[in-house]
């Protein structure tokens, strides 16, 4: 029986001022429903691995070299539209990318920022919790992205992998051993952003390491093994977050049906060395046909929850968020239900309607 109940999962990003704004918000619309709930990835943040980006850059072993024309791809057009539309951020990514130094065998990043941010947005969390404004039952949810996606947009280089892995782990591990002793294990959920390995497995990335379908799950769901899950102590929740990406609006790579998602999810459960709670995987806004879903019959995650990414809040009204139900559930009777990802990319104003979706959606399924 899996240990999460409800029916809700709030995948990431949320653009509300503060973390306490979104912890209220989220409780006072749909605070039932959620078994956890993130801070919103406020602040830097908020458009994901681009938080991480002047971090990588400001290495010392790292340096700027123009982008060899073979490893240009659709992420570099989404990009320049995306900047061209927000203003020049991070400009020098337009024609260089990052790489490691001739001769570095080894890089060093001396913290990430996610657990200070965690501690921090935990305080906030129990605050708002001791005074009822966040349901008694509720998790704090931090997010993490996973290893390659942290720096695969940015170096380009297959031979820069195994370093940055290595420095990514490091780092990322004395991260989860600062938030499991800030934490109690009964308040904490742990969710992994599993977002350009799952593009990797269906060939978006030019320049990532090479391999066919089934050596990129593995070479993607190996990194599970690395980063020291075994300590995270029983009590608290873990799981993995699958998405396509927003850059430019979703998906960056149209999945075809579950059947990507579902190989890397079995591998990376079957990998993790300790229980896994939840599972995300997200699904088309056209994704109608019963077939979409099939590859849901091969999945394997043990007690863990599966939580679809059916809510599109593109979408006024709930008939074609009816029809994805009804077809996914011809393969999974029982699942929880979640956006295809987080909101970091759309506009403030765009917020509002957005979670309104996730209101009514629950309403319905709740009435139904």
């Amino acid at each position: 029986m899996p240990r999460m109940t409800q029916d809700l999962l709030m995948v990431g990003s949320i653009p509300l001022p503060t973390a306490s704004d979104v912890f209220t918000t989220c409780s006072d619309m749909f605070g039932e429903h959620l078994p956890c709930v993130p801070d919103g990835e406020v602040g830097p943040r908020l458009v994901w691995v681009s938080y991480l980006y002047e971090r990588f850059k400001s290495l010392p072993e790292v340096e700027f070299q123009p982008i060899p024309p073979e490893m240009r791809g659709d992420m570099d057009v989404r990009y320049n539209r995306v900047a061209a539309a927000r203003g020049a951020v991070h400009a020098d990514r337009a024609d260089n990318h990052l790489v490691v130094s001739q001769g570095v065998k080894q890089v060093r990043l001396k913290d990430l920022g996610y657990s200070a941010a965690a501690i921090d947005s935990y305080a906030q969390f129990t605050k708002l919790r001791d005074e009822g404004a966040v349901p008694a039952h509720m998790r704090f949810q931090v997010a993490i992205p996973f290893t390659r996606g942290s720096f695969g947009n940015y170096f380009r280089n297959p031979d820069d992998y195994r370093i940055m892995e290595e420095a990514y782990e490091e780092v990322a591990k004395r991260e989860l051993a600062e938030i499991i002793d800030a934490i109690p294990a009964k308040d904490l959920a742990i969710q992994w952003d599993v977002c350009s390995e799952i593009l990797d497995v269906d060939g978006y990335w030019p320049w990532w390491p090479a391999g066919d379908r089934d050596e990129k799950i593995a070479m993607n769901s190996d990194l599970a093994c690395r980063l020291d899950m075994d300590k995270l102590p029983g009590d608290a929740w873990l799981g993995y977050h699958i998405c396509y990406g927003t850059m430019g609006g979703w998906p960056m790579l149209k999945p075809e049906s579950v059947a990507s998602s579902v190989a890397l999810v079995n591998a990376l459960v079957a990998k993790t060395p300790r229980q896994t709670d939840f599972v995300h995987i997200p699904a088309g806004r056209k994704a109608f046909d019963a077939d979409y879903f099939a590859g849901l019959e091969e999945l394997d995650i043990g007690d863990a929850k599966l939580y679809l990414g059916l809510i599109h809040d593109s979408e006024d009204g709930l008939d074609d968020f009816r029809r994805r139900l009804t077809a996914a559930k011809a393969h999974w009777s029982d699942f929880g239900l979640a956006s295809v990802c987080g909101y970091g990319r759309c506009n403030p104003e765009e917020l509002a309607h957005a979670l309104s979706v996730h209101r009514d959606v629950m309403a319905d399924v709740t009435k139904g």
